[in-house]
């Protein structure tokens, strides 16, 4: 409505001057165009013209102006106004088809001075993975990020999962294990947690490697005649959090 009644104005100004300019130039024969000539000088006229010129010229820039406010508005996608929003948050209700990403550090070799491995240079490991636990029981790796200079963690397959209850705790576990290629097999464990809105969460998250330890003594050395026992050893730990891929 108002860039209506602006160029209603803007019109009248202009037939203004063009009656005006008709008046200047008019044979002065005709007495009614005479009046109108005495009237009005040749210094009216140009300040009329360019006062109607920069009303175009506002008027033109004000039109443009509305026009291209009404084609971003055609063109705005109608979510568009949420695309700011940060996504809501990822939550599961059963391990089933799940993803996390794991934070881990860890490394090749364990503290303890019993194993047989001392001859192998000791690693440390640290970086986020992300892991599909699949409805039917496999596991897919779907990224690995090491972190820090080499040597890095080279995983090269991921194997099944697990849930398993825990006796002597009375808490469940989920349980899944990564081949390096350096020739290792990382088993990883974590406690399910689950909150009012029977949401899961993983705490407590370790990695354990199988190592060979020497016995203590006495009859071990009997029923195991090389002298060694096989012993799953904690190597470092992992936190995880659910994502969506």
């Amino acid at each position: 409505m108002k860039l209506q009644l602006f160029l209603f104005s803007v019109t009248a100004i202009l037939a203004h001057c063009q009656l005006t300019s008709a008046f200047a130039f008019a044979p002065t024969n005709i007495k009614r165009q005479k009046s109108s000539l005495l009237s009005a000088s040749s210094d009216e006229v140009a300040r009329l013209k360019q006062s109607a010129s920069k009303l175009r010229e506002e008027a033109n820039a004000l039109r443009q102006s509305l026009n291209d406010s009404s084609f971003r508005r055609k063109n705005i996608a109608p979510n568009a106004s949420f695309s700011s929003q940060p996504p809501p948050p990822v939550a599961y209700t059963s391990l089933e088809d799940s993803c996390w990403t794991l934070t881990y550090r860890f490394s090749n070799q364990p503290n303890d001075d019993d194993t047989n491995d001392k001859d192998k240079p000791r690693i440390n490991y640290s970086g986020t993975l992300t892991i599909k636990f699949r409805s039917d029981g496999y596991s897919d790796l779907i990224s690995h990020e090491p972190a820090g200079a080499s040597p890095r963690l080279d995983i090269e397959k991921a194997w099944g999962w697990d849930e398993e209850f825990s006796n002597e705790d009375d808490e469940t576990y989920v349980l899944f294990s990564v081949n390096s290629k350096s020739g290792d097999r990382y088993y990883w464990q974590a406690r399910i947690d689950v909150n009012d809105r029977n949401e899961i969460s993983l705490a407590d998250g370790t990695v354990t490697v199988k190592r060979n330890v020497k016995p203590p003594g006495g009859f071990w050395g009997v029923f195991n005649g090389a002298g060694i026992l096989a012993q799953f050893q904690s190597v470092g730990n992992f936190g995880g959090k659910p994502t969506r891929v």
